[in-house]
């Protein structure tokens, strides 16, 4: 009986800490999905709030906490064409 609960002991602990690994890894894999999308970001907050938006790099963060978020390099939005921005934000933290 020790043995079985030894052997399940390890094969939880084991599948847990692949999980956990496979968690911290998610931005490797996500991160240029996210990116892909900027293009639609962009033209989505056009038609809504017709500002012209600048994004720049987006990606997906992950922490050895479990929490997970987006965080975006830079984000600009201008009124109109004429370029001047009314918003231009260095680093905004995750979501």
């Amino acid at each position: 009986m020790s043995n079985k609960l030894k052997r399940f002991g390890i094969i939880t602990g084991y599948t847990l800490l692949g999980l956990y690994v496979l968690f911290l890894a998610l931005p490797l894999v996500l991160s240029p999905i996210a990116n892909s999308y900027k293009g639609d970001i962009e033209k989505i907050v056009k038609e809504s709030t017709g500002f012209e938006t600048k994004v720049d790099k987006i990606s997906v963060v992950t922490s050895w906490n479990l929490s997970a978020g987006a965080k975006v390099g830079e984000i600009s939005l201008y009124i109109g064409n004429n370029g001047g921005g009314i918003l231009n934000q260095g680093a905004i933290g995750q979501i």
